[in-house]
């Protein structure tokens, strides 16, 4: 081992293994220019900056200019070759791992017969891989992974071309105050983790402090001039109470459903007391556009939605991390605003007591949260539209954020390799160019195209018969409830009053 100084230098006359030189190429040669033009002697030159006197009179005599160390494996011609195609596999949204690139060199060595010594059965090891990352740092790196669905990854260039050329049509001569997006999303009782201080033998460091997994549902709606419209909250439930909207921001209104989320009763609800009476006070076309969602669509909403002249825009399928404003810059910092929240609310006095977060409590943790983001919220906004290309209509800022696997290219280029064919054949399936219709999404609806009432209506008849088709062939008769009557969509309280459609509270 090296003697090391107090001061922390090392001994003169001890060689520090493992360590790199102190001066880089550049510098180097920037020196031995200063010394050929006579600015800085050889001894000065050494001792300024702590190069060897030997290594610069070397330089100077066009000695020891071969490369450092001992030499690689494979010719360069071959790295070259292992890096193009690992930058191919990584564009092709399959990028591999450094052990699968040892694996893939290790048939590349047995393919060829060839042994190499230093790997042990022709497997190269650790070591030979982190000098391969290091010798072509400029062109790989390292980095943590993020795992999208398949179904989201099918979103390309095609995908998004057709929705601009129908949204295009559809927003022409419309102002930004008139162009609305409105999306749900769900607020849990989970406070944010933080990097605190255990013991360094603790292996499973914990908190005390009462978390659940409840949600509770918003759904949001602004226009792209960064106007919001006030929440409206669904809970989880039968029954509403007025101290569930107490503390509330001014304007939010409150509902109910079996599941805690959105669903087309709830959704008719949020679309004729909430937003039309705003949507109202505007002159001109209205432009409502969320995602493609069945509970969005209903013959009710449409009719409504006709009668007051406002069109209604579904975005393709999977793609609302690209479209949606909301999704694209909103969310997220309003997410962090709400941790935050219920974090601080968590250690107050009440906060401790109960394990599960209570629906009175919620409104007031949300008005806190959307006044922690006043400042910021519509200037997120605004530019959620014009990053998502919606206003100004650009579909190029969402083009350039496509992978290159979504973007239109040729098929496989030839000088791909034999083993890393076989790769791709053997361990990933390359089948995201092909694009399958899901079930859940085969409903009438255009990307970007405004959807009318006889379409929807149409649609429903023809499944309807569709089942009733499938029910006949299996010899049994449709679904009935007990006593043969049909279920009313009206549901009944303990005061005996029907609970209906509009039945919804607000504050």
């Amino acid at each position: 081992m090296p003697k090391v100084k107090p001061g922390g230098s090392v001994s003169p006359g001890v060689r520090r293994y493992g360590t790199k030189s102190r001066y880089t190429t550049e510098e180097l040669e920037r020196i031995l220019s200063d010394i050929k033009c006579g600015k800085i002697s050889q001894r000065e030159a050494s001792k300024l900056y702590n190069i060897p006197r030997n290594t610069l009179r070397n330089k100077l005599l066009g000695q020891h200019n071969k490369k450092v160390g001992r030499p690689t494996i494979f010719s360069k011609e071959e790295e070259l070759f292992f890096i193009q195609h690992i930058l191919y596999l990584s564009d092709e949204g399959i990028p591999i791992s450094l052990f699968d690139v040892r694996c893939v060199v290790k048939c590349y060595l047995d393919t060829q017969n060839r042994k190499v010594q230093q790997f042990k059965g022709n497997m190269p090891g650790w070591d030979w891989s982190q000098s391969f990352l290091e010798r072509h740092k400029a062109a790989l790196k390292q980095r943590l992974e993020t795992n999208i669905s398949r179904r989201r990854a099918q979103v390309n260039e095609e995908t998004l071309n057709e929705f601009f050329n129908n949204f295009e049509g559809e927003v022409s001569e419309v102002s930004a105050c008139n162009i609305y997006n409105y999306d749900e999303t769900g607020f849990h009782d989970n406070p944010s983790r933080r990097k605190l201080l255990f013991r360094r033998s603790c292996r499973h460091p914990e908190r005390i402090r009462n978390s659940t997994k409840s949600c509770y549902t918003v759904v949001f709606c602004g226009s792209a001039d960064g106007n919001f419209i006030p929440p409206y909250v669904i809970m989880k439930g039968t029954q509403k109470w007025s101290d569930w909207v107490y503390g509330a921001p001014e304007g939010t209104r409150l509902n109910t459903s079996k599941s805690g989320w959105i669903d087309n009763k709830v959704f008719d609800d949020w679309f004729e007391y909430h937003f039309l009476p705003i949507a109202k006070t505007k002159p001109g076309k209205i432009i409502l556009i969320g995602d493609n969602m069945s509970a969005h669509l209903s013959i009710y909403t449409l009719k409504l939605a006709a009668e007051n002249d406002v069109r209604l825009l579904f975005f393709p399928p999977n793609s609302t991390h690209l479209l949606q404003p909301l999704d694209v810059a909103y969310f997220s910092s309003l997410k962090t605003y709400w941790r935050q929240v219920l974090s601080s609310w968590r250690e107050t006095k009440g906060g401790k007591k109960v394990v599960a977060l209570p629906k009175a409590v919620f409104c007031q943790l949300l008005k806190a949260t959307l006044e922690k983001g006043q400042e910021t919220g519509c200037n997120n906004l605004r530019k959620g539209f014009e990053c998502s290309g919606l206003n100004p209509v650009n579909r190029d800022k969402v083009l350039q954020k496509l992978p290159m696997y979504a973007r239109t290219t040729d098929e496989v280029r030839e000088d791909v390799g034999n083993e890393f064919r076989k790769y791709i054949e053997s361990v990933r399936t390359n089948d995201l160019s092909a694009v399958h219709r899901a079930r859940k999404f085969c409903l009438p609806v255009r990307a970007g195209k405004s959807v009318s009432v006889e379409e929807v209506e149409a649609y429903y008849a023809n499944k309807e018969t569709e089942e009733k088709q499938k029910m006949t062939s299996k010899g049994r008769g449709g679904a009935r409830t007990r006593g043969g009557r049909l279920k009313s969509s009206s549901v009944r309280t303990q005061g005996g009053r029907l609970q209906s459609r509009n039945d919804s509270c607000s504050l």
